[in-house]
């Protein structure tokens, strides 16, 4: 027969392991307003990082200098906090003066504003029209964040 002891020993075990678990499931959460989850590091076809997306959506250049931000609301702003765009949630991409760059399709295909194709998006990376490899993303990352950096920043 188990005594008190052992009982509330096991209580404070389950209560240690409870906290453990929602510490573990909330620390993979990005933050309210970020853009991803963790830093991500983009590399050209030769492999050599041009650039990484902060959390927050800071991009920076290769040389760690910050060349603009993607905003969670789809906006994307220059250095200088100008606006060079945005990403509408269906999918139209708008210059600074709300004219049409270009779309991104469901399916990740991305198009100029003629409808010619610029490249296919996929989760870790992002082909050009004849199906070559122009960019790698070390971490999957969605395709508003990516059509956003290879519009606006490559």
């Amino acid at each position: 027969m188990k005594d008190k002891y052992d009982e509330e020993a096991y209580m404070n075990k389950l209560k240690i392991f409870f906290l453990l678990f929602l510490i573990c499931l909330t620390s993979a959460v990005p933050a309210k307003n970020s853009v991803t989850g963790k830093r991500i590091y983009i590399q050209d076809s030769s492999y050599r990082v041009i650039a990484c997306i902060e959390p927050d959506g800071t991009v920076l250049n290769g040389s760690n200098s910050i060349i603009g931000y993607i905003n969670s609301d789809g906006s994307i702003l220059n250095s200088s906090y100008s606006s060079l765009g945005y990403i509408q949630s269906d999918g139209r991409i708008l210059n600074s003066s709300y004219s049409c760059a270009g779309y991104i399709n469901n399916d990740g295909t991305l198009l100029d504003s003629s409808y010619s194709v610029r490249g296919y998006i996929r989760s870790n990376y992002v082909l050009d029209g004849s199906n070559r490899t122009l960019l790698y993303f070390d971490t999957p990352v969605s395709k508003k964040v990516i059509a956003a950096f290879f519009m606006f920043f490559y």
